[in-house]
């Protein structure tokens, strides 16, 4: 007898479904146990971060509402999420695609990519006699190295400022 593959059979289910926060994107890497799909396609849920403990996501696909984001072709076995926003929690599955039927979800990966550190601007306080200037430098800090613009929105109580931040007068 010769085996051959029924377009009404599934492909067997991508698994392994690994999600790795990298910056502003999310790279998602699977393995393929099927030789005849025609693609895969991924989704994901967006979550409420206080909605559902570790325990509540197990087994739950039917809570959430998967979006398709990408459709694959097939043999692949990564796809890279660029639309994240930091410090939302996402949910994601991968099927395979038959010819007429699609296969189990893959294992779900749930993840929340870091939020971005506020950066810190350091308290500055001048004193000076009446009708003299004084310079004065605006500095600050940021975990992730960004360059910092700053911006005066108070001018002081008494006197005035001058210049361009970071460098008043």
């Amino acid at each position: 007898m010769t085996a051959c593959s029924s377009p009404f059979v599934a492909p067997l289910a991508p698994s392994g479904l690994n999600a790795i926060p990298e910056g502003n994107s999310v790279l998602l890497e699977w393995e393929d146990n099927s030789s005849d799909e025609l693609g895969f396609s991924v989704y994901r849920a967006e979550l409420n971060t206080t909605a559902l403990s570790t325990q509540d996501l197990a087994g739950a696909e039917q809570r959430y509402n998967m979006q398709e984001l990408a459709q694959l072709p097939a043999n692949t076995t990564t796809y890279e999420d660029t639309s994240v926003i930091k410090g939302k929690r996402y949910r994601y599955a991968v099927t395979a695609q038959g010819q007429s039927t699609v296969s189990a979800a893959s294992t779900t990966e749930t993840i929340a990519p870091e939020q971005d550190e506020v950066p810190v601007a350091d308290d500055v306080t001048i004193s000076t006699t009446e009708e003299t200037a004084v310079s004065i430098t605006l500095t600050g800090s940021d975990v992730e190295a960004t360059t910092l613009t700053f911006s005066v929105l108070t001018q002081p109580a008494n006197g005035s400022l001058s210049g361009t931040a970071p460098t008043l007068m």
